[in-house]
């Protein structure tokens, strides 16, 4: 979702009076969760000895990241250039302190990760970005996000896909306004986004192709799986749909979707250069229990007995931008960027 505060948040508010809709109350409120852990599309563990096989694994167990600060340090001992591609995800939206046309944050995962190693980050993610711009120059004119990968980087890592299918429309319609099923509601913004994951994928691959092939063999290539923006629990709307259970099955169909880009991609590139390129699928497990709405508005304890907090910015969080809604906030992103760190330590050794 590109970013314009005056603007989209105007527009989502007249759509709130003319469409009769009302806002999802999601707020910075302790939650239980329900959290069931997704599937995983991919089991083989990566490592630098044997980079072949399966696409990636998710990461193991992450710390759940409860300040902003950088995850100590003590991986990534190879590591010197972490070059940032992708949307809003990867430029950090919602984790505060976003500056310029792209608004980029030195709280997203992927800074915090390069920091936590002692890397240099070069970060051409954009707000609004769509898998077009990772090969050509965007809208507003800005080059071509691949323009920054050359053979100084170690690991170059990425969101992307979400805007190609729709993301705001998504989260305006399931969940802002939860028109259900209604005439272009709810059910036919999922229905659509999941018949475009087939252009997507093929548009995709060409890219991260692009992008694998001004990489050195050796350097790591990751595309994160975006976390699952529903809880596992009903959210059930007009005419009966499910929202929650729509939008959860469709980032599902996504990971799946992204998994075959990568496979794509490591059999494609000649010599078995591709072979270091993965999927990192923490985000489905790490995020569950955290999402907005998991728990309720008023907070209550999980089995475990612990409260769950939310790990995304929602429409009532104080200060949040409209853009930064549905976005990890600081405690999401610090809590992605710990997965990450554990995804690319055997990989980075």
């Amino acid at each position: 979702m590109r970013r314009s505060r005056a603007g989209a948040l105007a527009a989502l508010l007249v759509a709130v009076v003319v469409g009769g809709g009302a806002a999802l109350a999601v707020t910075q409120h302790d939650g239980a969760g329900a959290g069931a852990t997704p599937p995983r599309p991919t089991t083989t563990a990566p490592s630098r000895a044997a980079a072949t096989g399966a696409s990636g694994t998710p990461a193991p167990g992450a710390t759940s990241g409860a300040s902003g600060a950088p995850p100590s340090s003590g991986s990534g001992a190879g590591v010197r250039t972490v070059v940032v591609l992708g949307d809003s995800y990867s430029a950090g939206n919602g984790a505060g302190g976003s500056t310029g046309a792209c608004y980029r944050s030195p709280r997203s995962a992927a800074r915090l990760y390069a920091a936590s190693v002692g890397a240099r980050a070069v970060d051409a993610s954009c707000s609004g970005a769509v898998v077009s711009d990772l090969v050509s120059p965007d809208r507003a004119g800005n080059p071509a996000q691949d323009s920054v990968v050359d053979q100084r980087a170690d690991v170059v890592v990425l969101t992307m896909g979400g805007n190609d299918v729709g993301f705001g429309d998504i989260v305006t319609q399931c969940f802002l306004l939860a028109t259900g099923a209604r005439p272009g509601g709810c059910a036919e913004e999922v229905s659509r986004a999941r018949g475009l994951l087939p252009q997507v994928q093929t548009a995709l691959t060409d890219a991260l192709l692009q992008v694998r092939f001004r990489m050195r063999p050796d350097a790591v290539l990751v595309l994160r799986a975006y976390p699952l923006l529903a809880p596992d629990r009903p959210f059930v709307q007009q005419g009966g749909y499910d929202a929650n259970a729509g939008v959860r099955e469709l980032g599902t169909d996504g990971v799946a979707m992204q998994d075959r880009v990568v496979r794509a991609v490591r059999a494609r590139v000649p010599g078995g250069a591709g072979a270091r390129t993965y999927l990192d699928t923490s985000a489905l497990r790490l995020f569950a229990g955290h999402e907005l709405g998991a728990g309720g508005v008023t907070g209550t304890a999980t089995a475990g007995g612990t409260a769950s907090v939310p790990w995304f910015d929602g429409f009532q969080t104080p200060g949040a931008d409209v853009a930064d809604v549905y976005h990890p906030n600081a405690l999401g992103q610090a809590a992605w960027a710990q997965s990450l760190r554990d995804f690319l330590a055997p990989l980075t050794r």
